[in-house]
């Protein structure tokens, strides 16, 4: 359970999210909430991380930005997917969890749109970290086949 003083950020999203305004934030506040969020979130993700630090890792979406990872993983041991707007709004509602969370809101299309903006202004924020932190980027879209990723992948990792 989050803890006021130890994890503020993950306290005031859950006060949102009980209140039914976490998705109609701003998208800025929105996003810069969220990877304070998910700072305080993946540091138990980095304890598990630092066990396997030889482990190949592929991080996927906006919620795993590559400043938790910066002291504990080799870049060349780590891959960040990344996808924008684009993409994210062809795919994200396929999700069973993503419609159960927007049919309980007031104005579902609202908070979806802020979502997507939020999520986009995440993946350049993510983008641009990991480059600046030398981990490789994969930009996932409609224009690059699954199997070239995979193939990216494990060029990568030279599997």
């Amino acid at each position: 359970m989050a803890q006021p003083d130890k994890q503020p950020y993950t306290c005031r999203v859950r006060s949102l999210a009980e209140q039914g305004k976490w998705f109609l934030q701003e998208p800025e506040e929105y996003a810069a909430l969220s990877c304070r969020f998910f700072m305080e979130e993946f540091e138990m993700v980095v304890n598990d991380l630092v066990r396997y630090s030889q482990a190949p890792v592929i991080a996927e979406g906006v919620s795993f930005m590559p400043q938790v990872l910066q002291h504990v993983a080799l870049t060349e041991r780590v891959v960040f997917l990344v996808a924008y707007e684009r993409f994210q709004r062809t795919k994200y509602m396929k999700r069973e969890f993503a419609q159960q969370w927007f049919n309980t809101l007031p104005d579902p299309d609202a908070a979806f749109d802020n979502l997507m903006k939020c999520n986009d202004l995440m993946s350049h924020q993510c983008y641009d970290a990991a480059t600046v932190y030398g981990y490789k980027v994969i930009v996932v879209d409609d224009t690059t086949p699954i199997d070239t990723v995979y193939s990216r992948v494990i060029e990568h990792f030279r599997l």
